[in-house]
């Protein structure tokens, strides 16, 4: 079990609800639960604990949402009994087989000791054959997309080997391809955007024209190592984007 900071704040919202209706409707519902104003006033009720540790807003938020989600993937897990591991990146250090996996998570250029690593948030893996399968399931966990997403494009890119041998020629290393391991990568989001990314409709009832539906398509048509996109919120989004529902049968699949 992942030690989670914001424990006490996320039961308070999800502990009871879950149990009434099941964790798979609260990750497909969790905008009902949580939203922006319940995780500010949060930090607001925690600002000088926040001020004493030099922890910033958009920090605490980040730690929220990857702590939103940990928790709920645990519950699901664990009721289905399955032997995965969630670890978040704070205490990647404190686990073999995630810290070993999470340094060779980048790419560097050969003879160059200068390595760029992949941002990852959450790790999750199978205890009982990960060495053996060295299959991991990789989340990028943001409230807000914004310009976060460019940066999971550039680092989806990065990790095709073939990609960057066609245009660098033989000169990078994909530090994790080179081990063996094999994994997927994901996009999480709770869409707290002011105006959401990732709504199928404007809010006058037209079908919208944005970018965002091209990027969950290039996440998803990605097949080497594309996890999908997720928005843990109710409202009808988008033909590319997924559900919480969706997730934990993606991690599943690829996993067991």
């Amino acid at each position: 079990m992942v030690k989670l900071i914001h424990k006490k704040f996320i039961e308070s919202r999800l502990k009871k609800v879950i149990n009434q209706k099941g964790v798979i409707y609260i990750g497909n519902n969790l905008n009902k639960y949580i939203s922006l104003e319940d995780a500010t006033n949060n930090w607001k009720s925690n600002k000088q604990k926040n001020e004493r540790t030099k922890a910033s807003k958009d920090a605490e938020l980040g730690r929220l949402v990857q702590e939103i989600i940990i928790y709920l993937l645990e519950y699901y897990f664990k009721l289905i009994k399955a032997p995965l591991l969630i670890i978040g990146k704070e205490d990647y250090k404190k686990h073999k087989n995630i810290k070993e996996l999470v340094s060779s998570l980048g790419i560097k250029r050969k003879n160059v000791d200068v390595v760029k690593l992949f941002d990852s948030d959450i790790i999750i893996i199978n205890k009982e054959n990960y060495v053996q399968s060295k299959n991991a399931f990789v989340l990028s966990c943001k409230g807000t997309t914004r310009e976060r997403i460019g940066q999971f494009f550039s680092h989806l890119f990065l990790m095709d080997k073939e990609a960057m041998n066609v245009k660098y020629g033989d000169k990078y290393e994909i530090m994790f391809i080179d081990k063996g391991i094999k994994i997927k990568y994901a996009l999480v989001t709770l869409d707290w955007a002011k105006n959401r990314d990732f709504d199928k409709l404007t809010p006058k009832g037209e079908l919208r024209k944005t970018l965002k539906e091209l990027e969950g398509f290039l996440i998803e048509d990605d097949k080497i190592f594309g996890g999908g996109l997720y928005v843990l919120n109710n409202y009808e989004h988008l033909s590319s984007v997924k559900s919480f529902e969706d997730l934990v049968k993606v991690i599943t699949s690829f996993l067991n």
